[in-house]
């Protein structure tokens, strides 16, 4: 069997709930494979777990900023509605109002989630 199809089949194993990489390993120790195949799969699996973890833990904060830009940028409309309706003031400074609009595009377009 080659290296990439036991990979992938211990990566699946991984996903089950109660299974951790020291199982895997003495699995892998016990169906005879060579030592030093054990530690090369091992690492290779080791580091696509740290990655999946990274990306996963990226996904989350980007979410929460992409959250934020909706939130603000809704602020933002509701604002520049009730500035237009002259139900706040009646100014020169609506330049203010659109800020909150802009923030929040460009924290909407900051946290779309990357793949």
């Amino acid at each position: 069997m080659s290296r990439a199809r036991i990979i992938d089949i211990y990566m699946a194993e991984l996903k089950k709930p109660g299974s951790h990489i020291d199982l895997i390993k003495k699995d892998m120790e016990t169906k005879g494979l060579p030592d030093d195949e054990v530690r090369a799969i091992i690492k290779y699996i080791e580091a696509q777990l740290k990655k999946d973890a990274k990306t996963k833990a990226e996904n989350s904060k980007a979410n929460k900023i992409f959250i934020s830009g909706i939130i603000i940028f809704i602020s933002g409309l509701i604002l520049s509605f009730v500035n237009y309706r002259d139900v706040i003031l009646n100014s020169h400074y609506s330049i203010i109002f659109y800020i909150p609009l802009i923030l929040g595009i460009i924290l909407i377009i900051k946290g779309i989630p990357k793949k």
